[in-house]
């Protein structure tokens, strides 16, 4: 069984953060059975390394679109991968903006196909955009500074989440003798197809602070504008 955030779609600034958008953008939970917690799924990836700064990655997954309270320990399904799959392809460029800083950008595409609609709507894809740079570095790493943003559009007009937007910030050792402590700071806006509903907009705020290498305590805020899921 695979997760598929644990290898595609994720930026590391971002998991930081709570609310579920920042980990993987809200487009892949509203438009497609997506294997992703807490429904894994059945799968098969592969890697290649193009060169030190390129990768690409690609995977295809079982989504059945099972439904958690009917199977909420995870093991009623089956290996019929023909009845309904996902492909995922990424681009990982191990790049910095900046010189002397890190930075990572990612991009990547998805096809899901749904042998159970017989309509346009049995085939649905999408594109994404991930990247996180490191601003700036002190104090031999004690202190630095990065943004991350991530862009997730889904074309077909019967899709529930067309578009995802996001971005923010992560500050470690903001406080200077607390330099394993982390400031982290994002938004992110859904726009929805529903005359129902209006856009989804959430903004977190939180501060972890570190005690010891395995105790640690995060305040955190989120204000929500519109929630609809």
């Amino acid at each position: 069984m695979q997760d598929l955030n644990a290898d595609f779609v994720a930026i590391d600034f971002g998991g930081s953060l709570i609310n579920s958008s920042f980990g993987i953008p809200s487009t892949f939970a509203y438009n497609i059975p997506s294997a992703i917690f807490p429904n894994t799924e059945y799968g098969v990836s592969a890697y290649w390394n193009l060169n030190e700064m390129v990768s690409f990655r690609s995977a295809i997954f079982k989504c059945d679109g099972g439904n958690f309270e009917e199977n909420p320990y995870n093991i009623k399904s089956d290996f019929n991968i023909d009845k309904n799959y996902q492909l995922f392809n990424e681009f990982h460029i191990n790049k910095s903006l900046i010189r002397g800083n890190s930075g990572d950008f990612k991009l990547g595409t998805y096809y899901h196909k749904n042998h159970d609609i017989e309509d346009s709507q049995s085939n649905n894809y999408g594109f994404y955009f991930l990247g996180e740079q490191v601003l700036f570095e002190q104090n031999q790493g004690n202190s630095s500074l990065g943004i991350f943003t991530q862009a997730s559009f889904s074309p077909n007009n019967y899709c529930d989440n067309p578009l995802y937007l996001g971005f923010g910030f992560n500050y470690k050792g903001l406080i200077k003798q607390r330099t394993n402590d982390e400031l982290s700071f994002g938004v992110g806006y859904s726009k929805i197809n529903n005359q129902t509903v209006s856009n989804e907009t959430v903004f977190e705020l939180n501060y972890k602070v570190q005690f010891t290498n395995n105790i640690s305590i995060k305040p955190d805020l989120q204000y929500i504008i519109n929630p609809v899921g």
